[in-house]
């Protein structure tokens, strides 16, 4: 009779191991799920995105773009940053505050600032051919040879200013004209980089989710 009892029992302690051992498990898979952080998600660059295809919504976009991307800009945190939506007035750059027609934003650091803005009213082909021409007579800018399309007609320009190079992309998407640049002090080429990977950011960030 004892090596009987003493068989149940050392039976059920097993059966009472193992089920701790599965509940404890799954105790850790899902504290696993839970804490393990996400990936971010990072925007190809213009290189890589179709931006023929790529609808605009000329609508406030500002919150969409990844701050990872604003830090990669930069070349670390901003400093100070402005978001305003159309009719609103706006600080538009350190010197100007008007009514925006604008959907916009700006993000600073020193030595850095990063911008993009969506015109409210529609465009068109015409109107945006007249803003191409326009910033292409910038005394101090000059086209960038070999640049990414950024909508179609599009326009990629290099100016000299007081804070380094700047580089600006500006296209029709639709019937919404977006416009995004990089001002950041260095060498021209490796802000050109810069800038092509900050536009596509913002590009990704103006353009609707799929329904």
């Amino acid at each position: 009779m004892p090596r009987v009892a003493t068989s149940i029992t050392l039976g059920v302690v097993a059966v009472l191991l193992t089920a701790l051992a599965v509940v404890a498990g799954t105790a850790l898979r899902s504290a696993d799920d839970v804490d393990e952080p996400s990936a971010p998600v990072t925007a190809p660059p213009l290189p890589d995105l179709d931006t023929a295809t790529m609808p605009v919504a000329r609508a406030g976009f500002c919150a969409e773009v990844a701050e990872t991307a604003v830090v990669e800009a930069l070349g670390g945190d901003a400093t100070d940053a402005v978001a305003y939506d159309d009719g609103e007035l706006a600080r538009i750059t350190p010197k100007v505050t008007d009514i925006a027609h604008e959907f916009g934003c700006r993000w600073d650091r020193k030595g850095a600032t990063a911008r993009a803005w969506v015109f409210a009213p529609p465009v068109t082909p015409a109107r945006a051919e007249q803003l191409i021409e326009t910033a292409r007579a910038g005394a101090t800018c000059r086209p960038i040879d070999g640049a990414p399309a950024f909508g179609s007609p599009s326009l990629a320009l290099t100016c000299r200013t007081g804070k380094g190079p700047q580089v600006t992309f500006r296209g029709l998407f639709g019937d919404a004209w977006l416009v995004c640049s990089l001002n950041r002090r260095g060498d021209v080429a490796p802000v050109i980089t810069a800038a092509e990977r900050w536009c596509g950011a913002v590009l990704v960030a103006a353009t609707p989710p799929s329904r």
